[in-house]
């Protein structure tokens, strides 16, 4: 801001007839004609180039347009106004214009030249600057004028205000305020807004007094509400001023915190069911759940398939305050593959089963994904097809969301051969006046080529129910384990039938005798003949070839 350049003047005091009128300068009164430049409150000075200055500031209207004009003989391309604003003794802005932005007319066969300017709501005073104005004396500035309104008329000079004070003093704010519903503004702030000037006393906002007050009981209900203020100066003369509040309401409704909803398929919600889990509230109206509406929904065309959508929801309160609200929804599926099938199988030592045909056994299903594949796991019974034992093969299947279930099948490989008879090494048949021992049944094994004759074995009893019932008839079980000098093992399971042994001697009766003893009898007689033959011939082969045992 440059440099304010004030000076006190002189009050001239001319008295007027009987009523003693007092007229004053220009300070603190505006003019009694139109222009407000006096002569006397100019000081005209040289510098680089002549300056012509206000001595004090000249009193204006705050919010009005001005014209400024001057004699078009004085008008020059160089000359600079500089017209500052001043509120309260302070300079806080200024208008600057140079002879280039006059407009022109004429009155009188004069031609003016003039520039227009407003003054501000907080204005009360101005200060007048004129540079390069090409006189050398103020007496020949004649021409200088500043008048309200927005076109210039002819000129005038400067007629002195009276210090009789017969205007009312003016508001210099009002109009409609703005008060938030939820957090209104009070009847004294209200007051403490508003800015009243008098001519003469200046600022009498102090003097604002309340006359009618229409707002204070409603404050909390929307709507526009009149208060009526007034004012005096100390000459008494009174202003009022209506002032509307307005309630408003800014505030934008609020949604509740829910942001994501998980469906678990096969499930599929309506749009009413999603709007059921959503709720609404507004400072001002309420619960308003009741207005929410879906602005999108990808959701609803998509409810089948797996994935993730979005919807939005708005709300709007009775003041046309609007709020939006995204919502994700996640389709979901939790449900693993069913896996159906036999939990175990059989199969014979001198058979295999590969993966693929145990899982021609099983079948697999899922409540979303059509195609799922088995995986093998593992599998114990691949290294140990001929071993007898149970073995497990895992099966697991996986669907696209990452559910999965496993299946244990169960091998166990038997011996399903069928017994043979040795006599069969699998079924032997034993007297029950017999025992057989340890180096009988490797003896047997030997013969039959199951073990081999030019190695010694080490025996093991598995199991054995035989031996302690050698003597009575019935069918018994042996598992041994031979194991030779290079550590090979073999198991066999042995199946024992005990019978009776037939009896040597016939015994006949007196009727028998005379019929014929040989006749009667030759069928009985040679068959069992031809089993003592039999028999004998298998002991006599047991004991010569028995191989000693360890």
């Amino acid at each position: 801001m440059k440099k304010f350049f004030g000076f006190m003047s002189l009050l001239t005091v001319l008295i007027f007839g009987i009523n003693q009128y007092v007229f004053a300068g220009q300070i603190n009164y505006l003019p009694g004609g139109k222009n407000y430049v006096s002569m006397d409150n100019l000081e005209y000075i040289m510098e680089e180039a002549p300056v012509l200055y206000s001595i004090d500031d000249i009193m204006v209207k705050p919010d009005t347009d001005y014209v400024f004009s001057i004699d078009a003989a004085l008008d020059s391309p160089m000359v600079e106004i500089y017209i500052r604003y001043i509120s309260n003794g302070e300079i806080y802005d200024e208008v600057i214009f140079t002879g280039n932005d006059f407009l022109g007319t004429s009155f009188d066969s004069n031609t003016y030249r003039y520039y227009l300017f407003s003054t501000d709501i907080d204005v009360n005073f101005i200060s007048l600057e004129i540079r390069g104005l090409d006189v050398m004396s103020k007496e020949e500035a004649q021409g200088i004028q500043i008048e309200e309104g927005n076109f210039p008329t002819a000129y005038e000079e400067h007629i002195p205000g009276t210090m009789i004070d017969t205007t009312s003093p003016y508001f210099q704010s009002s109009g409609t305020i703005i008060s938030y519903v939820d957090r209104p503004i009070t009847a004294v702030e209200v007051q403490n807004s508003l800015v009243a000037y008098d001519t003469i006393d200046g600022d009498v906002s102090t003097n604002i007094t309340l006359l009618n007050d229409g707002y204070t009981t409603s404050m909390d209900t929307l709507g526009t509400y009149s208060m009526i203020f007034s004012v005096a100066d100390s000459s008494g003369n009174l202003s009022e001023v209506e002032i509307f509040v307005e309630v408003v309401d800014v505030l934008e409704p609020v949604f509740s915190d829910i942001n994501q909803l998980e469906v678990l398929y096969p499930n599929v919600l309506t749009e009413e069911e999603i709007l059921s889990q959503l709720s609404a509230s507004d400072n001002y109206d309420g619960d308003i759940s009741h207005l929410i509406t879906v602005v999108n929904n990808e959701y609803t065309i998509n409810s089948n398939i797996v994935g993730t959508y979005a919807m939005q929801f708005s709300v709007l309160d009775s003041s046309g305050n609007e709020t939006l609200h995204d919502l994700v929804i996640d389709v979901i599926d939790q449900e693993a593959p069913i896996i159906t099938g036999e939990s175990s199988i059989h199969i014979g030592y001198n058979q295999y089963y590969s993966e693929s045909t145990i899982i021609s056994g099983l079948s697999v299903s899922d409540n979303y994904d059509q195609n799922i594949f088995l995986v093998v796991e593992s599998n114990a019974y691949k290294d140990n097809p001929k071993q007898i034992g149970e073995y497990d093969v895992v099966f697991s299947a996986t669907d696209s969301s990452g559910n999965r279930t496993e299946k244990i099948i169960t091998v166990n490989v038997i011996d399903s051969i069928g017994p043979m008879i040795y006599f069969d090494l699998s079924v032997i048949q034993v007297y029950s006046d017999q025992v057989m021992t340890l180096p009988d049944f490797a003896e047997l094994l030997t013969k039959t080529n199951e073990l081999d004759s030019r190695r010694d074995y080490l025996i093991t009893v598995k199991y054995d129910s035989y031996t302690k019932h050698a003597n009575k008839p019935g069918t018994y079980h042996l598992k041994l384990l031979f194991e030779d000098e290079f550590g090979k093992k073999t198991n066999k399971n042995l199946e024992i039938k005990v019978i009776d042994q037939v009896v040597d001697g016939i015994f006949l009766s007196p009727e028998e005798i005379e019929v014929g003893f040989f006749e009667k009898n030759q069928n009985i007689l040679i068959l069992g003949g031809s089993g003592l033959v039999l028999m004998g011939s298998n002991l006599a082969w047991f004991f010569i070839h028995r191989k000693r045992i360890i």
